[in-house]
């Protein structure tokens, strides 16, 4: 049996015994005493392990001592087909073996071409270990050479809920920010550096200073949506990237770590490079992909394992050629598959574990090749390195692996508990190892993991307890030393907090986190939000928890339940512990947006009659107590639910008491629900007018709402209104002349709804492009769009108020295709489902 185990002295006052202990112990014996003489068997994760090197045979599930479920038992039965792990990466279908020269030239011919104006974004792709981040290394050391500028910045594994963490740190590399700058320091940097680019820059300096947590209190930035800000801060960065003289290289490393935001925030950059003299170099594992990869200006290199030669050369750096090594590379090839990571730290090994003596390039084998013992994978091997390390290097590697794959020296030094002197010997010794090496000095010492794997691994080895005690004194740190960025830095002491067991600490700050992001990112914001209420639930019956848990149901009730379309059974459970807890408060207002969440969410999900009986139940509990916001949001329920019910007559007046409600103020609405409450109430006038019949007004008032939107960079609202144009496509004898292009329209809407990743936004764009193929005479576009955006809907659980207008497009267009065969069963079940849920889409022709 494979897996982990707890080794070390273990006992008690009277004996004390260095062993394993575990349950990866207990199972290993148990397989042994289930094999019969002369047979072997293994369990499940070690077959996995070594699948295809050996012959098995699957024995089926046995019951075993002290497991609450059957093991898995497999018998070993002869040799494989498979002897090294290229032989396993072949059958995989993985790429060939390559070496790294062409490579760098691939790197610097971009470069080059960049220097000359023609910006380059190069992508470095391969799995872990393969060598992407040493390639990248060695290029920005030539330029760093060569007195080219770098900047560089990094998303962490546990970043990817963080916005802009690496968008951040690449950006204060290049305005020259340091943790020790003073709020006031900061904007004289930022201001110094962008004002010599361009004196225009000045007016967007509030900005600016604000997202770098610097803002300037005599001149705060002027009141905005998310959307606003994010486009000002994108027009900044393509300014910024196409104004500077000098080339200039920017690495990111890492994008499969990429939070949401930043990785909108490069497709910005990879858009804007084009027009400059940077090379923008990235590197991912194979699993990330984007749309920015088709740019004409964008190259990616796909980097190989080292083939055998490029091993061998590897090597003879390291070990030299003495007789005693002949023939060891050809069994590190074997055993790595060509990974360099893997090969480096295998020879590492045999260093430390004294099976080779000497020093670089002049090393002996001490035992035989056949007799050398290589661990199977790079983790059993790192874990290894790391077990032998002395006790005092082994913990500030294990402390520095909590903060993660980089960190700076004051911050290890805070949560290691080591007098100066050692901490820094100890860093000394790892270095030396190359476990960890020194990335930068000034303006204090920060370092990295030599590889993301070795910090994994150092993380893991520990026990549990003292994981908890490092995460706590982390996030003590940090709250110390981030003191004047704290807000940015909330979902990183969330994170630290949680990991170290301390539960009302960690909701704290995912509550600090949602409301920080909030305005820039709602999605982001209700995953915040998610984790605040697990969090608080957890407290049990604590009031401060409590009243943190109604907080977080109300917040999601209000901006996720539809545009996440989150589950019956989820949102059901959220609005039954927000229920208790506001009448717990007796919070009438927190009530209201519950009971309105959920009432919408019933409606998305295709309970119209449930969502128009809730709306009302929400508008009674309306007293002089409730404020504006939530008044604005009942009211909005009140006509969409109209709207939704058919009741067009109805509905008409309950918009335009919204559009009364939210008055001029075009931002009404947006903190509460996440778009503008008077751009939708103009938007749904103009299509209710036009059903009644009422078309040139109708139209009117659809492009004002869409002129609105854009002038206020609102995005989900531009897509709510685009996606209108569509559906007069519907209205018989409507004429569109005065709109824009339904198909074009319903495509900015579907870009719009997947750059914010709202559910409920992308359902809407792919019902009304159903509308505009139909009334384009596409028909087979018409039922494919219908097709796919049907099954979107079902399976996300929102937008279900589109699904009778979708089945009677799908069944339309086969009827213009002349196959009324497929088309029948669509209109019988675009009929049965409006008969049994009071539908206005019934009136598109079921």
């Amino acid at each position: 049996h494979s897996g982990e185990v707890v080794v070390g002295k273990i006992g008690d006052d009277l004996r004390m015994d260095y062993t394993a202990q575990g349950a990866t112990v207990g199972l290993a014996a148990r397989m042994e005493r289930l094999a019969s003489p002369d047979t072997i068997y293994l369990s499940d994760p070690t077959a996995r392990l070594v699948e295809g090197y050996f012959a098995l045979e699957d024995l089926g599930e046995f019951p075993v001592k002290g497991l609450d479920a059957p093991a898995r038992v497999h018998q070993l039965t002869g040799v494989g087909a498979l002897r090294t792990r290229f032989d396993v990466s072949r059958a995989r279908g993985l790429t060939r073996f390559v070496g790294r020269d062409a490579d760098l030239a691939t790197i610097e011919a971009a470069f080059v071409q960049g220097s000359a104006g023609k910006g380059q974004v190069v992508g470095v792709v391969a799995p872990a270990g393969t060598g992407k981040s040493r390639l990248c290394f060695e290029f920005l050391e030539r330029c760093r050479a060569r007195g080219v500028p770098v900047i560089e910045g990094h998303a962490l594994s546990h970043g990817k809920n963080i916005p802009f963490l690496p968008m951040l740190e690449v950006f204060r590399a290049y305005y020259g920010i340091t943790p020790q700058d003073d709020p006031r320091t900061v904007r004289e940097k930022i201001a110094g550096r962008l004002l010599l680019l361009d004196e225009n820059f000045r007016e967007a300096l509030p900005l600016v200073f604000e997202t770098f947590g610097a803002a300037d209190p005599s001149r705060p930035p002027p009141p905005m949506d998310a959307d606003t800000r994010q486009r000002q801060l994108f027009g900044v960065l393509r300014r910024v990237v196409r104004g500077e003289d000098e080339p200039l290289v920017a690495f990111l490393d890492d994008l499969h770590w990429l939070d949401p935001t930043s990785e909108l925030f490069l497709s910005q950059w990879v858009d804007a490079v084009q027009g400059g003299r940077t090379l923008l170099l990235v590197n991912f594992r194979p699993e990330f992909h984007a749309d920015w990869m088709q740019r004409s200006w964008y190259r990616q290199i796909a980097l190989a394992p080292l083939g055998p030669e490029a091993i061998q050369e590897l090597l003879d750096d390291l070990l030299g050629r003495d007789p005693s090594v002949a023939g060891l590379a050809a069994r590190i090839h074997q055993r790595t598959g060509g990974n360099p990571f893997f090969t480096e730290e295998v020879v590492q090994g045999l260093i430390e574990s004294g099976k080779l003596e000497g020093e670089r390039g002049a090393y002996r084998l001490i035992e035989s090749v056949e007799r050398l013992e290589i661990p199977a994978s790079v983790t059993s091997l790192l874990a290894s390195r790391i077990d032998r390390l002395a006790e005092r290097e082994k913990h500030v590697l294990q402390a520095a692996a909590v903060l993660g794959k980089t960190f700076e020296e004051p911050l290890l030094e805070a949560i290691a508990d080591l007098p100066q002197a050692d901490l820094r010997a100890a860093l000394d010794a790892l270095k030396r190892g190359e476990f960890l090496y020194e990335q930068s000095l000034y303006p204090v010492a920060e370092y990295a993991f030599k590889h993301p794997l070795t910090q994994e691994v150092a993380l893991g080895s520990q026990l549990g307890e003292r994981r908890k005690t490092l995460h706590a004194a982390a996030a003590q740190a940090l709250e110390e030393s981030l003191a004047a960025r704290l807000d940015e830095s909330a979902a990183l002491l969330a994170h630290h907090w949680e990991e170290a067991g301390r539960a009302r600490e960690a909701a704290r700050w995912q509550r600090r986190a949602a409301q920080w992001v909030r305005g820039r990112d709602s999605l982001q914001s209700i995953r915040h939000w998610q984790r605040a209420r697990a969090l608080a639930t957890g407290l049990g019956e604590d009031e401060e928890a409590q009243r943190l848990a109604l907080e977080a149901c109300s917040a999601i009730a209000m901006l996720g339940g539809w545009r996440l379309g989150l589950s019956a059974e989820e949102m059901t459970e959220i609005g039954a512990q927000g229920r208790a807890l506001a009448e717990r408060f007796a919070d009438r207002s927190s009530l209201i947006r519950i009971l309105q969440g959920e009432a919408v969410r019933k409606g998305v999900a295709g309970d119209i009659r449930s969502y128009y009986d809730e709306t009302l139940e929400a508008e009674r509990l309306i007293d002089d107590s409730v404020g504006l916001e939530d008044r604005l949001n009942v009211q909005l329920g009140r006509a969409y639910s109209s709207i939704c019910m058919g009741r067009l007559r109805e509905a008409l007046p309950e918009i335009r008491k919204t559009h009364a409600l939210a008055g001029e103020d075009l931002r009404a609405g947006f903190e509460t629900f996440g778009f503008s409450a008077s751009i939708w109430a103009v938007m749904c006038d103009g299509w209710v007018s036009a059903a009644l019949g009422r078309l040139a007004e109708g139209q009117e008032r659809v492009l004002a709402a869409i002129r609105q939107a854009r002038a206020g960079d609102f995005r989900e609202s531009l897509g709510f209104a685009l996606s209108n144009v569509g559906r007069f496509a519907s209205l018989d004898g409507a004429a569109v002349s005065g709109l824009p292009d339904a198909r074009a329209a319903a495509h900015e809407a579907l870009e719009i709804a997947e750059t914010l990743g709202s559910s409920y936004s992308r359902a809407f764009a792919g019902f009304s492009l159903s509308f505009a193929h139909m009334a384009a005479g596409a028909f087979q576009d018409a039922a494919r769009t219908a097709d796919e955006t049907l099954a979107f809907l079902r399976e996300h659980e929102t937008g279900r108020e589109y699904e009778v207008g979708l089945l009677s497009v799908r069944s339309q267009a086969f009827v213009a295709l002349g196959d009324a065969a497929s088309a029948i069963p669509l209109a019988r079940e675009a009929m049965t489902l409006a008969l049994a849920q009071p539908s206005f889409e019934l009136g598109v022709g079921a």
